[in-house]
């Protein structure tokens, strides 16, 4: 959940971790949330959501299964999924770090809820201050709101952490 220099060498170590880690019994559902992960990023998204469920059915009580799958699903579209997903997660383990906000934010504004966005999105941003995505979904969420000046001081933050933003990212 963090930035690397080289994004193809961590994601392919990553992926050979996780492929070693099949032939262990007590983490065979990490692994398959790992190259759920790993499937997204490569946009294999059938692919993903099959380890993304293989993670759930081995160990369906494992918080972060449910969030990969959270993330995968906000990903396919499916807001509704997602949030199911996301509530099961949470549930699981009430503490959850802030990083499961960022499927909640995309399914809010998918489904249309720009209060929920909103709000998901400032708290996002207040457990995860100067993390420019969790800054790009509350600018995001302003606009809708029609919070326009807001969201220019915000996106002013964005361009602070990251001078080199364009919206092509």
């Amino acid at each position: 959940y963090g930035y690397v220099a080289d994004t193809e060498q961590a994601l392919e170590l990553a992926r050979s971790i996780a492929e070693r880690m099949l032939a262990l019994p007590e983490e065979r559902d990490t692994a398959h949330a790992i190259l759920g992960w790993y499937s997204v990023q490569r946009r294999d998204y059938d692919r993903a959501t099959e380890h993304g469920e293989t993670a759930i059915r081995l160990h369906p009580n494992h918080a972060s299964n449910q969030h990969v799958m959270s993330m995968i699903q906000v990903l396919l579209g499916n807001a509704d999924e997602a949030l199911r997903r996301f509530r099961i997660a949470a549930r699981l383990n009430p503490n959850y770090p802030a990083w499961y906000l960022w499927p909640l934010c995309d399914s809010y504004r998918l489904i249309g809820d720009v209060r929920a966005y909103r709000e998901t999105a400032r708290r996002y941003v207040a457990r995860m201050p100067g993390f420019y995505g969790a800054l790009l979904r509350l600018v995001g969420a302003l606009v809708q709101s029609g919070l326009v000046e807001e969201a220019a001081a915000r996106a002013k933050e964005v361009l602070e952490i990251s001078p080199d933003f364009r919206l092509s990212h």
